[in-house]
């Protein structure tokens, strides 16, 4: 066991807080790979990816002493990665690439109703790519991430209702999309 899987992330921020930068590589070494992981989808390739990570992990140390722990350490961090992320692409209007598809977003069209789907994954990846980077945002922190509703509302700044509501509306945009897909594409 090394001391990373020791100490809490609230263990690690005061101990940053009192000055241990080596505590804050902890942190660093937890979530490295989570947020890369999460933002790789979202950029055209791995070094913007790689780059924002680490605009995201310098501005959580300079803000660290801001974290209240009003919610997790982790939904606090997605939270400024998502805002990066949307400033980037404000900036830049960098095109995004696609959300990759995993089981639970291929399964959308099934929480709608209870007939199973018989579109495919490629109708799900073009309807995709109709969605603006927020909405695939949305849709990747609920079913990629598997945050929940409380926790999405905290990272975007939306209202839970709202974040309902959207989702709901996305996957409603999503099944019109993929009814339109047409496999000759």
């Amino acid at each position: 066991m090394n001391k990373s899987d020791i100490l809490s992330d609230e263990a690690c921020i005061m101990r940053v807080i009192e000055g241990d930068t080596e505590a804050f590589g902890l942190l660093v070494a937890r979530y490295n790979n989570r947020l890369l992981n999460w933002l790789l989808p979202l950029v055209d390739d791995r070094l913007d990816a790689e780059d924002m990570v680490q605009e995201v992990m310098v501005k959580a140390y300079l803000q660290i002493k801001s974290f209240h722990g009003n919610s997790s350490f982790s939904t606090w961090l997605y939270r400024i990665a998502y805002n990066n992320a949307i400033s980037r692409y404000r900036k830049n209007k960098a095109k995004f690439a696609e959300i990759p598809l995993d089981d639970s977003l291929i399964n959308i069209k099934e929480e709608e109703d209870t007939t199973p789907s018989t579109q495919s994954p490629e109708a799900l990846r073009w309807a995709l790519k109709k969605l603006d980077p927020r909405e695939q945002t949305l849709l990747m922190l609920y079913y990629s991430e598997n945050k929940s509703i409380s926790e999405i509302s905290r990272i975007t700044g939306q209202s839970t209702s709202n974040v309902k509501i959207r989702l709901y509306r996305l996957r409603g945009k999503l099944k019109k999309e993929m009814s339109n897909y047409d496999e000759k594409e």
